[in-house]
C-alpha cells in the first residue's frame, strides 16, 4: 500500500512540530519516490516543516519550484516564520515585501510574523538585550 499526499501531509505536520530533520528528509525522498512532490499541498507542507526545523536552505528548495496556486499566503507565512525562528529578520521582511510584490495579500499572521521580525531586528540593535 503507497501513501497518498494526504498521509505525506499529516506526516510532514507531526515531523514539524517534533523538529525532527533527519527523519523529514526521509520523507521528503519516499515523497519524491511516490510522485506526489508536486501537490501543492505536500510541497507547501515540505516548505513548513522545514522552516520549523530550521533548515531555510531546504525550505527555499522547495519554495523556489513552487508556483500560484500552491504558492498562497500560508507558504509564504511559513517561510516568513522560517526566517524569523532563524534570527533573520531582514529576509523575512524582504518575504514580506516579495509576497506583496507578486500580488498576495498579508493576512494576520503575516503581521504577527512581521512584528515578530522587527523585534528580532531591534534586539540585534540594542546589543541582544
Amino acid at each position: 500500500m503507497q501513501p497518498d499526499p494526504v498521509t505525506f501531509v499529516g506526516v510532514l505536520n507531526a515531523c514539524a512540530s517534533e523538529m525532527v530533520l533527519e527523519e523529514s528528509r526521509c520523507i521528503h525522498e519516499q515523497i519524491i519516490k511516490c510522485g506526489c512532490q508536486t501537490d501543492g499541498f505536500v510541497r507547501s507542507s515540505l516548505v513548513d516543516m522545514y522552516a520549523k526545523c530550521g533548515s531555510m536552505d531546504n525550505a527555499h528548495q522547495v519554495f523556489k519550484k513552487m508556483l500560484p496556486p500552491s504558492l498562497d499566503v500560508v507558504t509564504w507565512n511559513a517561510m516568513i516564520f522560517g526566517h524569523v525562528k532563524c534570527a533573520e529578520g531582514l529576509k523575512a521582511l524582504e518575504l514580506v515585501q516579495q509576497m506583496q510584490q507578486e500580488g498576495v495579500q498579508p493576512d494576520s499572521v503575516t503581521f504577527v510574523r512581521v512584528l515578530n521580525a522587527c523585534a528580532s531586528l531591534m534586539g540585534l540593535e540594542d546589543g541582544g538585550t
